[in-house]
């Protein structure tokens, strides 16, 4: 049984490995030009910044649900353990949906502003 359980584990640890693997990467052909930060408008600064942070929760969430099925699966029925792991992909399912919410507003912004 516990055989299983770490075959589990490295399996879904592997398949998120590989799902990072296949994020596309941007920028890496572009030219080098000499842009300062004053020549950025502010919405798009923003709307940059909230791109990253939003990745960087996908990816943080992504981590927190794979930590929950190992403790779901390691739970062995009890139901502390049980209830700590729903309570973990609750939590990560809540900040991505805080991210997205946030992509929303710098969209909303950006739409009533006209920039």
């Amino acid at each position: 049984m516990k055989t299983k359980k770490y075959l589990l584990s490295l399996t879904l640890l592997i398949l998120l490995a590989v799902s990072l693997l296949a994020l596309p990467v941007k920028g890496l052909a572009q030219t080098s030009t000499s842009t300062t930060l004053k020549d950025i408008p502010p919405v798009t600064a923003i709307e940059t910044i909230i791109t990253w942070l939003i990745w960087i929760v996908a990816i943080v969430a992504a981590l927190f649900i794979v930590l929950a099925a190992f403790t779901f699966i390691t739970a062995g029925g009890d139901p502390e353990k049980i209830n700590t792991a729903r309570n973990q992909v609750m939590y990560a399912l809540i900040g991505v949906v805080v991210a997205l919410l946030a992509w929303g507003l710098v969209a909303l912004v950006r739409t009533k502003v006209g920039a």
